[in-house]
């Protein structure tokens, strides 16, 4: 937990299957210090997976945060169909 406001500037999915996934965040958002904000990422492959295949890609999330600008986290979905 830090000890000061993190502003959250903006979110971006990016990588080869980037539109596989969205964020429901709304940015800007303020997260005061001590305090957290959720947030959902939804899977939903836009073309037809078949087998057991994953999809990738990666959440960049650009904040204030000097030493972690761009906060950067690795997005895995699975998919098995019958």
């Amino acid at each position: 937990k830090g000890k000061a406001d993190l502003t959250i500037i903006g979110m971006l999915i990016v990588g080869g299957d980037a539109f596989d996934f969205t964020a429901d965040l709304i940015t800007p958002v303020i997260v005061k210090a001590g305090s957290r904000v959720d947030f959902s990422i939804t899977f939903n492959p836009d073309e037809p997976i078949s087998g057991l295949e994953k999809r990738t890609a990666r959440l960049q999330i650009s904040n204030n945060d000097v030493d972690e600008n761009p906060y950067m986290i690795d997005l895995v979905g699975y998919v098995e169909l019958d």
